[in-house]
Formats: structure tokens, C-alpha cells, sequence
């Protein structure tokens, strides 16, 4: 009597195990190849997703193959994937804009991340020009994994159309031979700080 048994799992090939991915890319299914003594292979899968506290600048997945033949010997092969944010911020808007002068404060760009949240931080070069003057804005936005944008530069026309100001005078009264008093007002603007005063 001869017993013919089937007792050996299947053995995985040798080959790579390890993959990188941008962390707005689709993770494909890549099978990794076995082979067995006796009859055919076949395969399954199971990924163990860790948890991810934070900004996901590197997530590692352990992606576990099962490889099991006709007789149900089976034998495992791990794949690490690596998912990463390496793209940095992309900042897009107008380069010339106009506002008034008393009110340019604020970000005029759209920035748009692959994956993270993100923060905009500007710096200001004060220029003449035009009526109120110039402000040449430097943008530059950095998301949580530390990646920094391409700087932006936005020309800032400056618009003044807000008349100065005086204090109103009260009603003065004087007899008929004196001298009417000169009354000098305070004048104020919302933009100038010096006023050309002519009475």
C-alpha cells in the first residue's frame, strides 16, 4: 500500500517586498508569485491598517499573502507599503489686484494640498505707486508633513477714495469791529497720515 501525501506549503519566490506610494495615488494589488510542489496555488490577501494619529506624512501598511495549494497547506508573504506626503502646497490666484488702502490685510490666493492641511504665511514690501501706493505680497504655504510651496508674488494696488476729515467748528459769535478768529481744524484721513492744509 503506497500513500501519496501532499504535506509541503507552498513556497514564495523570491522578490520585493517593499513599495512607496504618494498619499493621493490608488494603492494597486501587486500578487506576489508562489510556487508549489504538487498542484496549483492559489492566493488571498489581508491588510493591517495601523492607526494613524496626526498628519499622515508616513502611514506603513503590513499587507499579508496567504499562498494555499489543492491541499490546503498554506504559507504567508508580508508586503510593506509605505504611503507618504512629499507634495507640497500649490498656490494659484490673481498676480495684480486692487483694494482699498485702509483694508488689504488677508490672503487673495486659492492654495489647494494633495493631502494635508496646510498654512499660508505672507510678508509685505511697501512700494510707491499709483494713488495710495504699492504693497508687493510674498506667499508662501507649508502643510503639516512640512512641505514648503513655490513662492507666490502679488502686485497690491492700493485705492484711496475716502475724502479727509475735519472737526466741525462750533458757532463762534464776535462783535462787529474785532477780528474774526482764525480756526485751524484737525484733519484726518483714513489712509494719510501727512495732509496738505490750505486755509
Amino acid at each position: 500500500t503506497i500513500i501519496v501525501v501532499d504535506e509541503t506549503a507552498p513556497a514564495f519566490d523570491e522578490q520585493g517586498n517593499s513599495y512607496t506610494y504618494e498619499c493621493n495615488t490608488e494603492i494597486p494589488v501587486i500578487q506576489p508569485t508562489a510556487h508549489d510542489n504538487c498542484g496549483s496555488v492559489s492566493y488571498s490577501h489581508i491588510d493591517a491598517l495601523p492607526s494613524v494619529v496626526g498628519p499622515a506624512c508616513s502611514v506603513v501598511i503590513s499587507r499579508v499573502w496567504i499562498a494555499t495549494d489543492e491541499c490546503g497547506n498554506s504559507s504567508e508573504f508580508t508586503q510593506t507599503i509605505t504611503i507618504v506626503d512629499t507634495t507640497a502646497p500649490v498656490i494659484t490666484g490673481e498676480n495684480e489686484i486692487y483694494r482699498l488702502c485702509d483694508d488689504y490685510a488677508g490672503i487673495y490666493v486659492n492654495v489647494s494640498d494633495n493631502c494635508n492641511e496646510y498654512t499660508v504665511d505672507y510678508t509685505d514690501e511697501m512700494v510707491s505707486g499709483s494713488c495710495a501706493g504699492n504693497v508687493i505680497r510674498h506667499y508662501v504655504a507649508s502643510d503639516l508633513c512640512g512641505n514648503v510651496s513655490a513662492e507666490f508674488i502679488q502686485i497690491i494696488h492700493l485705492i484711496d477714495n475716502v475724502a479727509p476729515t475735519g472737526n466741525p467748528i462750533s458757532n463762534v459769535s464776535i462783535q462787529c469791529n474785532q477780528t474774526v478768529p482764525v480756526y485751524n481744524p484737525n484733519w484726518s484721513d483714513n489712509c494719510d497720515t501727512e495732509l496738505d492744509r490750505k486755509s
